[in-house]
């Protein structure tokens, strides 16, 4: 944006763009062919800046390879203070899809990190064991905690017998109905999940 104003031109009309002493350069020359990967970590705040300049550095004519391209949140829905659901990382993946595929005629090739997927459990798996063994302990079992059943609680379900799943109420998601996002516990708030899971660590054959 700094270096090419027009590349978004609702925005440079709007003094969305910094002034420049030189005249803008209105066509890119070869930088977003050598852009190897973009990654979304957050939902971005200008949805239409970063899907025009995510489009350019997709379709970009004169790359010999496809650009890798990566999401860290898959959510759709997060709750807030607002009554109702709002929009979350994954509806920015949602509308990046539909216009390419509606600019392509083809689907957008992208790899996705986040609940409900396994790596993500399986990494926080990973990082736990090794500060239980560096504590000189052992872990048996897993706790998943989380408002949201397709993401949170779907996740923890498929994360393997020795992970377990616990709902708390303090979201705005509604609950959901497919036994795969049901959790094998539900509690009020974070405390009470906590609570639960001291008690579980109490009894015999427990860590």
């Amino acid at each position: 944006m700094h270096k090419y104003p027009h590349t978004v031109p609702q925005l440079t009309n709007e003094g969305g763009a910094p002034a420049l002493r030189e005249a803008p350069i209105t066509s890119y020359s070869d930088e977003h062919a050598s852009i190897a990967a973009i990654f979304v970590m957050h939902d971005p705040i200008h949805y239409y800046r970063d899907l025009q300049i995510c489009m350019d550095v997709l379709l970009c004519p004169r790359r010999t390879k496809p650009v890798r391209l990566y999401f860290s949140n898959p959510d759709f829905l997060f709750s807030g203070v607002h009554s109702e659901p709002r929009l979350a990382a994954g509806a920015f993946r949602v509308c990046l899809e539909a216009l390419y595929k509606e600019y392509t005629g083809k689907p957008l090739q992208y790899t996705l990190f986040g609940k409900p997927y396994a790596v993500t459990y399986e990494f926080a798996e990973k990082l736990l064991r090794q500060q239980a063994e560096q504590a000189g302990c052992s872990i048996s079992r897993f706790y998943g905690i989380g408002d949201n059943g397709a993401s949170d609680i779907r996740g923890a379900n498929h994360a393997g017998d020795h992970w377990s799943s616990i709902l708390v109420q303090t979201g705005t998601i509604a609950k959901s109905t497919l036994p795969e996002e049901l959790a094998d516990y539900e509690v009020a708030c974070v405390d009470a999940a906590v609570d639960l899971i001291l008690k579980q660590a109490e009894q015999p054959g427990k860590q």
